[in-house]
């Protein structure tokens, strides 16, 4: 992520999205900011799980996006995209 001529690659996660949120208008049809949960991840799991959803991604808030590898991801063990799953998101036809 660069904005302005800065990498913000080394920068931890928050404040990462904290310059996200910055730049990501609110109403916009094409963007959405995705806000993140901190220590209610087996809360967020389970909506996550309610609403057919593959899973979640477990990510520090200190470490930079270079670090990625530590990132964990937690998968519904029920979910498959074959099986009783219709389209999650509308598609728009962009003129």
């Amino acid at each position: 992520m660069w904005m302005n001529g800065r990498d913000y690659r080394n920068k931890p996660l928050l404040e990462r999205k904290t310059a996200l949120r910055k730049v990501i208008p609110t109403n916009s049809r094409f963007l959405l900011f995705a806000d993140f949960v901190v220590e209610w991840g087996v809360g967020l799991f389970q909506a996550a799980c309610e609403r057919g959803l593959e899973g979640i991604v477990g990510k520090r808030k200190d470490e930079p996006y270079a670090d990625s590898v530590r990132w964990v991801k937690i998968k519904h063990r029920e979910y498959t995209q074959a099986v009783r799953r219709g389209e999650q998101f509308q598609r728009k036809r962009i003129r």
